[in-house]
């Protein structure tokens, strides 16, 4: 499996803050992250993909681009973690926020999926 390059981690008494590097392969990626906390599959496609066309049925109707993804905002919340993810130019942020007892357990999982 690629991993994604990881610029920086900045930790907060309730929060992480991951600087990904930004490539379609992220969507990917990070969709298998999400299933790791516990998000559903489908839920994820639909909001992910939504810009690449029928999503429902993971059918890109668009081809990936870095523009299509910039300036691009979503947001994921279970009972456990609220998400936000930032498409910028060149990087995606990610930031999750978890009780303090979980802040170790995301970092683990997302060296998972970065370098």
């Amino acid at each position: 499996m690629k991993k994604l390059k990881l610029y920086g981690i900045k930790k907060g008494e309730t929060h992480n803050v991951f600087h990904i590097e930004k490539s379609e392969s992220f969507l990917e990626l990070f969709r298998e992250f999400l299933h790791t906390l516990g998000f559903k599959k489908h839920t994820t496609a639909i909001e992910l993909l939504k810009l690449l066309g029928d999503s429902d049925d993971n059918y890109s109707a668009k081809k990936y681009s870095n523009e299509l993804y910039r300036d691009k905002y979503f947001y994921f919340g279970n009972e456990e973690f609220k998400i936000d993810v930032f498409f910028g130019k060149e990087r995606v942020i990610v930031s999750i926020f978890t009780s303090s007892d979980n802040q170790n357990k995301i970092t683990e999982l997302m060296m998972k999926f970065c370098k």
